[in-house]
């Protein structure tokens, strides 16, 4: 490895130990996360001081043009960006790739897209925790009270019947996307079952996200049933 391989990767280094936890400051109905703002900030003082910088160099559009999020009320893109690190003294450069997705009913699913695939750039590349706060005592963090909880006797959690489906925003929506796949994607009512098992341990889950996935779960229920069933004879006896 050459001095200059080394000068940027040690660079990329120090800004990781430098940047350490983000907290998840952003507010979402039952919900914490790491608003993509508050991870932004904190690695680009480091990536100036560093003299560093990040560009996006290319842009792949990864979803059909014009599709939508299954309530058929949002638009929905997700992009593969190419990301370049360059050192502003050795000239070294890194390419790295992120994937973002965003969701929005006007012109904003682009940004929104790249703004996530920012996020996740940042965060995989500076292995960023975003859980419990490392300095907090263990009995104030989250994961030590829900311990200190009774055992819960398998999934006991289920979302309320809706009537209909509820509209989720980008953030709602993007812990919930594997699990839409893989109910479009259950071929049988036997995998079906297993993708809800998998929803019902999903302790992270909000109620309006359980009832988003409720929707499609009863929605391809129904179409397996009627699959299993056939065409009717409607010929007389």
């Amino acid at each position: 490895m050459s001095t200059e391989q080394r000068t940027l990767h040690s660079k990329l280094a120090a800004i990781m130990a430098a940047v350490g936890y983000v907290p998840k400051n952003g507010k979402g109905p039952g919900y914490n996360f790491a608003a993509a703002s508050d991870v932004a900030d904190r690695v680009r003082d480091e990536l100036s001081k560093a003299h560093v910088s990040l560009l996006p160099i290319a842009v792949e559009e990864m979803s059909e043009r014009g599709a939508t999020t299954l309530s058929g009320k949002q638009a929905l893109l997700t992009l593969r960006v190419t990301w370049q690190f360059t050192d502003g003294d050795s000239g070294e450069s890194i390419t790295i790739q992120s994937v973002g997705t965003g969701a929005d009913s006007t012109d904003k699913a682009a940004p929104k897209a790249q703004t996530n695939a920012l996020k996740y750039a940042l965060l995989m590349a500076f292995s960023i925790p975003t859980g419990d706060d490392p300095e907090a005592a263990p009995e104030e963090r989250p994961a030590a009270r829900q311990q200190a909880r009774p055992p819960a006797q398998g999934p006991s959690r289920r979302a309320p019947a809706p009537v209909e489906e509820p509209e989720l925003g980008f953030e709602e929506l993007e812990p919930v996307t594997p699990f839409v796949r893989a109910i479009a994607d259950a071929a049988d009512r036997g995998a079906l079952r297993t993708v809800g098992s998998a929803i019902a341990a999903e302790a992270s889950l909000s109620e309006r996200q359980l009832a988003y996935l409720q929707v499609r779960y009863v929605t391809r229920q129904g179409e397996l049933l009627r699959a299993a069933e056939g065409p009717s004879d409607d010929r007389a006896a």
